[in-house]
């Protein structure tokens, strides 16, 4: 969830797009962070990533140069973003790790319009002017 080319499509309201973790581990298997599907677009760094619960999983970070990577290798990879996990921001931000209550009560599963409709007022974007 996030603010993609914002500057073209608007900054009001953010948009959601849908992927899957495909690799639980980053960059030469980093356990700080976990690949995913998901599009990423200038603009999205920096958002949430959310499971189909409504939990928070990690924030964007962005994806692999294809172009750079194409130029050495022959190959231009598709789709081959990352997040870092919750659990590394937490820990850097010295946040102990919450673990879900438990109760009898199972969670709902949510598709992407119930989790947009549930965080719209909690995704913001913060934008920096540099001089």
């Amino acid at each position: 969830m996030g603010y993609p080319l914002w500057h073209v499509l608007g900054s009001s309201t953010p948009s959601i797009t849908n992927g899957v973790v495909a690799k639980a581990t980053g960059i030469s298997e980093d356990p700080g962070s976990f690949q995913l599907t998901a599009k990423i677009n200038k603009g999205n760094s920096g958002g949430p990533v959310f499971d189909h619960y409504g939990n928070l999983l990690g924030i964007t970070v962005g994806k692999l140069n294809s172009d750079e990577i194409k130029r050495g290798n022959g190959v231009a990879p598709e789709d081959v973003n990352f997040a870092i996990h919750i659990s590394r921001i937490n820990s850097a931000l010295k946040i102990p790790d919450s673990r879900p209550v438990t109760n009898s009560e199972p969670k709902k599963f949510m598709n992407s319009e119930d989790i947009y409709q549930m965080m719209i007022g909690k995704v913001v974007m913060v934008a920096v002017a540099l001089e």
